[in-house]
């Protein structure tokens, strides 16, 4: 038995051993040139390098110097010191993150200089140069509203909001690109959300205009996941029981498509501390079922901290740069859940297989 293990322990180590070997040749290099997956829209600071062409540019973006994929296909770095590099851009792929809810969802306490900015090329929405979502208890008119840059020509941010911090969050840790639709309006029960109603009726041609919006040509999206904001318009009309029938009711319209998409996780952001009935819901919700996540939490949020506006329930800027960088980092750690782990997974699972001969 004891040489039957040895046996199994030394060809697992010789799997290893090449696996690691194949995985390292993945991409071939010689001396003079390397190939490399690019997305399209990436920025690659460009220090070093005397010329580019193909699907490539050089170009200046906010005082940096940057490679820039401009399209698909083969492009060819030279840089200063001889070596040549070839890359091949592919479509990029693109998250497609649903902001929903009442006016904590949506711009009503806007201060883009405030808002922690994303890399150039990595985050996107769907509004006019300067709005992507609504106020006070009205919807926004999006007639004429296109897909927008995150990042104006100085490299700041267009919006504020929770926007540039969740698409910040969530590109650094998938590699993704985001782009931000938010269907919020302000003042408004739940139940004004469910379908056939006023915030669903709205929503749901944004989310079709959004997505029209969207270069397949491009992109490949994805849209999956929505952010809940809202109860603070139940607070006194509703109870926890009630709250969570009508959310689930809601939750089970969202996911079996009628939105257009069937959205697959929702992310509730638990509201400031004396909201308790929707608070309550949420929490009880998360424990129940598996997709839906407490995506984020204001329940700390003040006045006094600086995280809660002088009315005392919009959040600042910086409240929303928490919500926004909280709701991004769970999107994260669910796509990371879903995608079934490390490239390595396979030979450790290898490794168990053959020492159990």
């Amino acid at each position: 038995m004891l040489a039957r293990n040895i046996i199994s322990l030394a060809v697992a180590v010789m799997v290893v051993l090449t696996a690691i070997n194949f995985l390292g040749d993945i991409s071939p290099q010689s001396d003079d040139e390397s190939i490399h997956g690019w997305q399209f829209d990436d920025y690659v600071e460009s220090e070093g390098v005397s010329s580019v062409d193909g699907s490539l540019e050089l170009v200046e973006f906010a005082g940096t110097d940057y490679i820039h994929a401009k399209s698909l296909g083969k492009g060819t770095i030279v840089y200063t010191n001889g070596h040549i590099e070839t890359v091949d851009v592919h479509k990029a792929s693109l998250e497609v993150v649903l902001l929903w809810g009442q006016s904590n969802a949506a711009n009503f306490v806007m201060d883009r200089t405030a808002a922690p900015t994303p890399l150039p090329g990595t985050s996107y929405y769907f509004g006019s140069s300067s709005a992507y979502a609504t106020q006070g208890g009205t919807g926004a008119d999006y007639s004429q509203w296109a897909w927008q840059d995150m990042l104006n020509s100085s490299g700041e941010c267009k919006v504020g909001d929770k926007a540039p911090a969740l698409c910040k969050a969530l590109n650094e840790q998938t590699g993704h690109k985001v782009y931000v639709v938010d269907g919020a309006i302000g003042n408004k029960a739940i139940a004004t959300f469910f379908p056939g109603q006023e915030v669903w009726n709205y929503c749901e041609g944004l989310l079709s205009a959004a997505i029209s919006a969207i270069d397949t040509n491009n992109y490949n999206y994805k849209v999956r996941y929505y952010c809940w904001i809202q109860g603070e318009s139940d607070q006194y009309s509703s109870s926890t029981p009630m709250y969570k029938r009508m959310f689930t009711h809601l939750f089970d319209h969202m996911v079996s498509g009628e939105m257009g998409y069937k959205f697959e996780d929702v992310f509730v952001s638990l509201l400031e501390s004396r909201f308790t009935v929707a608070n309550s819901a949420f929490n009880e919700l998360a424990s129940d079922n598996t997709h839906i996540h407490i995506g984020a939490s204001a329940e700390g949020f003040t006045t006094g901290n600086g995280l809660l506006w002088t009315d005392g329930v919009h959040y600042t800027q910086a409240g929303d740069n928490i919500i926004g960088d909280e709701l991004g980092t769970s999107i994260a750690s669910v796509m990371g859940q879903d995608s079934g782990g490390s490239r390595f997974d396979g030979t450790m699972n290898m490794i168990i297989s053959f020492i159990s001969i």
